[in-house]
């Protein structure tokens, strides 16, 4: 899933999900998902999201095939246009990807888009920019908005809960070197779906890692 930053070629770092296969999502139950505000997406956008994690096949130049919208834009314009409409919670770029002219672009269309945005260097030594139009929204209220996860009855602890998007985009939230952070976060943040319907299902690669039964 969007996990952070990575160490590939791809611009936008929202790849390897093989690498939280040791950290399975927390499931305990926790606060009432009813006292928070709803931050509600449309499924058909949780999987246009999915466009960017860059696994094989999902990836934005697949998506540039599918969607019309997207033809004859570049895949930062399109990422942040999306968490600017709130669409997407966390936009995620990979400055080393781009010179420096174009990284100084990236920044201006985050200000004209009246972005939070926050960029860290990993232990990769890779610079990446994470940016959000709601920082002061928690994961809470993300879950709550999830029809997609209620309808599994996905839970986070407390703790978690609370935790505002801006606590994320100031630490980084790469599931490759984060140990404590779990794959449901991720998935929230990045806004992807959590659908697990059938082997066809764009989730279904990650069943061992939710440890979910059909």
């Amino acid at each position: 899933m969007d996990a952070g930053a990575s160490r590939s070629r791809s611009r936008s770092p929202e790849a390897k999900p093989e690498a939280a296969a040791r950290q399975p999502p927390t499931m305990r139950v926790t606060r009432s998902c009813s006292r928070a505000r709803v931050f509600s997406i449309p499924k058909e956008e949780l999987h246009l999201n999915y466009w960017f994690r860059n696994g094989p096949g999902h990836n934005f130049e697949d998506g540039v095939q599918y969607v019309e919208s997207w033809q004859g834009k570049a895949e930062e314009e399109v990422l942040l246009d999306r968490a600017a409409r709130k669409v997407k919670p966390v936009a995620c770029v990979v400055l080393n990807n781009y010179g420096k002219k174009d990284q100084r672009r990236i920044r201006r269309l985050c200000q004209e888009h009246r972005l939070h945005y926050h960029s860290i260097r990993n232990e990769w030594g890779i610079d990446v920019l994470y940016a959000t139009a709601t920082p002061s929204t928690t994961l809470g209220t993300l879950l709550a908005g999830r029809a997609d996860c209620q309808a599994q009855g996905l839970t986070l602890e407390d703790a978690v809960s609370r935790r505002l998007i801006q606590w994320y985009i100031k630490r980084g939230f790469d599931l490759a070197s984060n140990p404590s952070m779990g794959v449901l976060e991720s998935a929230l943040l990045y806004g992807y779906p959590t659908e697990l319907h059938g082997k066809e299902d764009i989730w279904n690669e990650f069943e061992s890692i939710w440890q979910l039964k059909l």
